[in-house]
């Protein structure tokens, strides 16, 4: 038993709370039952996401159970991930990241901002016409997944599935003290995806199409592997399906717990732009990021061993009052802003402005078109319980009509 609960509902609901603790009494804390190292100030995580001693590489870092079956089945799939872009360390993450990073880069995707405008509108006509709006379903996960399909050319109707398969990959490399059968199901997802995704490619081989995943296929051969391939556009897809889809119902719910900021933005649109980097601070859609010691390393007054687990909090750093004064206020002009939300280092998100750009026009149509904005439900927002994403369950929101 741990003396922190980082665990429990209750956790996920108000992290904060127990963030604050720790980084005031132990900002490095050895957690007994996540058999890991956190990291609560923002100096620590910084620090850690740039240090090159610190690894992304997953082998070995979820099948601790007692189920020799089940920890098996774990290793084979770390052993795949550790050959995906997320999970990879200099010099093949630095190799892989080079052939797509510049598709991701502002001036390349300001020709799709009329198509997620439209998008959007399209979305919100259709909750205009229920009169309501569930944001999670009805918003964040549509938009990601045609903006998606739209740049990868992804087909219709593997939408639904590609967003369970997404699920399982974070449920995966999100378990912390998931029970093993769980842990093993997301593990068959995982592979799931990974068949998927490998037919595709196989399509475009014979049959070349004007999309990314075309291009990738053109630009990539004989330089990747097939696994190495299925893992570049996985990481696409799954970057995308969360990490957007889950900023917009974290974004709309800052702003809606802070009226007087949401009306604000109402009030002066030209703020949109850093109203995105402050909420994306606030409530981020990543809880945390893992890392691995590679040797010998201490942190403040912590020794810590190699193949030692690191769990980076970001929510946390976010709310650090050494690097954010008033940390709790929510002011849509905060400057600087220099969150942690998306990410920092080689790590840094790749899709961080194509996030941006889809948070900021689903955000801004949402609260410029709904007057009196506000929950539908009476009980509070249910988080999932996830330590590598933050996200709401649902949203259910009403306006004036």
């Amino acid at each position: 038993m741990d003396s922190y609960d980082l665990t429990s509902s209750r956790f996920f609901a108000d992290p904060e709370s127990t963030f604050a603790v720790m980084r005031e009494r132990e900002p490095v804390h050895f957690h007994a039952g996540l058999g890991a190292w956190v990291l609560t100030t923002y100096a620590d995580v910084s620090e850690a996401l740039r240090n090159p001693g610190l690894s992304v590489d997953r082998n070995g870092a979820i099948g601790r159970g007692s189920n020799l079956a089940v920890a098996q089945s774990l290793r084979e799939v770390n052993g795949i991930l550790s050959q995906w872009m997320p999970f990879s360390d200099p010099p093949r993450h630095t190799r892989l990241r080079s052939l797509v990073a510049a598709t991701f880069q502002p001036h390349a995707l300001e020709h799709l901002v009329p198509f997620i405008d439209d998008v959007v509108r399209d979305l919100l006509d259709r909750a205009e016409e229920r009169g309501q709006l569930e944001v999670v379903s009805e918003l964040g996960i549509p938009l990601s997944e045609r903006v998606t399909a739209f740049m990868l050319g992804l087909p219709d109707d593997a939408h639904e599935q590609l967003k369970r398969w997404t699920e399982d990959l974070f449920g995966f490399i999100g378990a912390g003290e998931a029970p093993d059968e769980v842990v093993h199901a997301n593990a068959s997802g995982v592979n799931a995806c990974r068949a998927f995704i490998a037919e595709i490619l196989a399509a475009r081989r014979g049959s070349p199409r004007h999309d990314l995943i075309s291009q990738l296929v053109r630009d990539t051969d004989g330089d990747l592997s097939e696994e190495e391939l299925v893992g570049l556009v996985i990481t696409l897809v799954a970057g995308a399906y969360e990490t957007t889809a889950h900023a917009i119902g974290n974004g709309l719910l800052v702003l809606l717990r802070h009226p007087a900021e949401l009306e604000r933005l109402r009030r002066c649109p030209e703020l949109v732009e850093s109203a995105v980097e402050e909420t994306l601070r606030v409530e981020g859609p990543a809880l945390s990021v893992q890392r691995r010691a590679i040797h010998d390393l201490r942190i403040r007054d912590a020794a810590i061993e190699p193949r030692a687990r690191i769990y980076c909090m970001l929510h946390a750093a976010n709310h650090d009052p050494a690097a954010f004064p008033d940390p709790e206020r929510v002011d849509i002009a905060r400057s600087p802003c220099r969150h942690l939300g998306l990410g920092l280092g080689p790590h840094f998100c790749l899709g961080a402005w194509l996030t941006r750009l889809e948070i900021r026009c689903a955000i801004l149509e949402t609260v410029r078109r709904f007057p009196g904005l506000r929950l539908a439900a009476d009980e509070p927002p249910r988080w999932i319980a996830n330590f590598a994403i933050r996200g709401l369950e649902r949203l259910p929101l009403t306006w004036d009509r």
